[in-house]
């Protein structure tokens, strides 16, 4: 109860949170005492004064988007070429490498990385379609335009979406109707659902009157509108429910990649393959057809850099795809990366202590712990056998030691507590700081 009472505590007060992994750039974060962050670049030039509570970075092709926040607002820059633009928005986001949201007084407009406006702040919602396009909201109606916010198609439609490699389907007196990349409506057939791949595929699901069927780019039918569900999976298969409510494979020719059929298809996170079921359990298939772990296994879970971990019984196995074999130890748990993408492993509970499994390097005995509990800043929690508790990274780092009452992450620092009820703030490398105003 302990553990999990400074857990919670912790995780709720993350509602401003970055991740402390420094990105690969030519920029630096410098901290003060003080608890305030700044930004040099490569050669220890100031980029940005030592004055914010914290700063991220975000890649624009060659240049980057700094946010900073300081104690009553953001900031927002954009660096290139070695020089600091401010930008006088109050909010600035990363459209593409090319193009900025930015938004004022409740709207929003776009600016390219020349600084030249490309949309007027007119618009209530601004998205990408690809990197050659841009969604709009104007008035309660969508639109596109191309990235130098010439017009594709009117902002006359109920719903838009893109679909790389066809175009737009546009929601007009309640039917879909498909346009190309340039709003040249493409074939006579307009259909009442559309489901896009989130994969660049040529194929894109279309129901009508309650069945589904599968198109091409040309709005020509590769399988007929026939099926009680369909689903496009990553891997370049589809998958059809038949009225047998059994799902079957298919390649994008609509032909049967396996003649077996399934209780229900899941994608997997390796766009490779895709999870199938019988029953309650589940095995793992490859876009070729051919089962890579049978039916067999009560959960398979894809960790990242070609493991899977599998559950069988009580206990958890990990398997390589690329070598085809198990590892000889079984886990009782196990913690991913989640959301968080720069993890070098993760970590497993073998013989009811928490380990790390490096991705290369295999099972790490370095550290042991009691307890563990991801974060929203993307540390870990974790906690020895007296109720102590540290900070352990995504990349198999003790960053903290294991000597704290309690910890909260508090952007790029920590808020802990030894004893009694003093906090105090201690930066990454466990030094103390005086973070001003706490």
């Amino acid at each position: 109860m302990h553990f999990c009472t400074l857990l919670i505590t912790a995780i709720c007060t993350l509602f401003a949170a970055v991740s402390l992994a420094q990105e690969n750039t030519t920029l630096k974060k410098v901290y003060q005492d003080n608890c305030l962050v700044g930004l040099v670049d490569a050669n220890s030039k100031e980029v940005l004064r030592t004055e914010f509570t914290t700063i991220e970075m975000t890649s624009i092709g060659n240049d980057y988007l700094l946010t900073a926040k300081s104690k009553t607002q953001m900031h927002y820059f954009l660096y290139q070429e070695n020089k600091v633009t401010p930008l006088s928005y109050n909010k600035v986001e990363k459209l593409n490498d090319r193009l900025l949201k930015v938004r004022k007084d409740g709207v929003y407009g776009a600016v390219n990385t020349d600084g030249k406006g490309v949309l007027l702040l007119n618009y209530q919602e601004i998205v990408t379609a690809g990197t050659s396009a841009m969604i709009t909201l104007l008035g309660g109606a969508y639109g596109a335009v191309t990235i130098e916010g010439q017009r594709i198609l009117p902002n006359q439609y109920a719903a838009l979406k893109y679909w790389s490699m066809g175009g737009f389907w546009g929601l007009k007196d309640g039917a879909y109707q498909l346009y190309d990349h340039n709003g040249k409506k493409i074939g006579a057939t307009s259909y009442d659902l559309v489901r896009v791949p989130t994969a660049h595929l040529p194929v894109c699901a279309v129901q009508k009157d309650k069945k589904w069927g599968l198109i091409n780019p040309k709005n020509e039918l590769i399988l007929d509108v026939q099926y009680e569900q369909m689903e496009l999976l990553g891997a370049g298969l589809v998958a059809v429910l038949g009225k047998d409510k059994k799902w079957s494979l298919l390649d994008l020719k609509g032909e049967k990649v396996t003649k077996k059929t399934y209780d229900g298809v899941l994608p997997s996170k390796q766009t490779q393959y895709v999870t199938v079921v019988e029953g309650s359990q589940y095995g793992l298939m490859s876009s070729t057809g051919k089962l890579v772990l049978p039916v067999q296994y009560q959960a398979v879970h894809y960790m990242g850099h070609n493991w899977v971990a599998v559950q069988e019984n009580e206990v958890f196995k990990l398997f390589h795809l690329k070598t085809q074999k198990f590892k000889e130890q079984v886990f009782q748990k196990f913690l991913s990366q989640g959301a968080h993408t720069n993890w070098n492993g993760f970590l497993v509970q073998e013989e009811k202590q928490w380990k790390w499994f490096d991705f290369e390097q295999g099972l790490q005995s370095t550290f042991a712990f009691k307890n563990v509990s991801r974060t929203a800043s993307g540390v870990v929690l974790v906690e020895n056998e007296t109720q102590q508790l540290g900070v352990f990274s995504g990349q198999g780092i003790l960053m903290l030691p294991i000597e704290y009452q309690a910890i909260t992450p508090k952007d790029d620092f920590f808020r802990v507590k030894k004893t009694g009820l003093d906090w105090y703030f201690v930066n990454q490398e466990n030094a103390p700081v005086d973070c001003v105003g706490e």
